[in-house]
């Protein structure tokens, strides 16, 4: 996703444009004491093998496009995930994204909350 050898000008531009259309974006849709809502656009998105997300807030996420597979690390099993599904991830769950569709990717809302004291 992104990587590989470029011989010539072309090669060279073909790989860069890989790698943007497969790395995340974020955008902060809003921000308040103790959360935040925000809107991801992946494609062709995995985490690196052996990467664990390990988030110190709980995150609830909907996936609003696409389709994705997350992988928890208490579970045996990836979940297959398609528009309109929603997924509440406590703080501290150990998870990865094994696969994101590829263009025009997946769309997530995700509302990032705070854990109380």
């Amino acid at each position: 996703t992104g990587g590989g050898i470029a011989y010539n000008k072309a090669e060279f531009i073909e790989i860069i444009e890989r790698g943007l259309d497969a790395s995340p974006t974020t955008e902060v849709l809003i921000e308040q004491e103790g959360w935040r809502l925000e809107r991801i656009h992946s494609c062709q998105a995995k985490s690196p093998e052996g990467f664990w997300y390990e988030q110190q807030e709980h995150e609830w996420v909907l996936l609003v496009q696409g389709t994705a597979t997350l992988q928890f690390a208490d579970e045996a099993t990836p979940r297959q995930l398609m528009r309109g599904d929603s997924l509440w991830i406590e703080a501290g769950r150990r998870h990865r994204v094994v696969a994101t569709d590829p263009a025009p990717g997946c769309v997530w809302v995700a509302l990032f909350s705070k854990v109380a004291a």
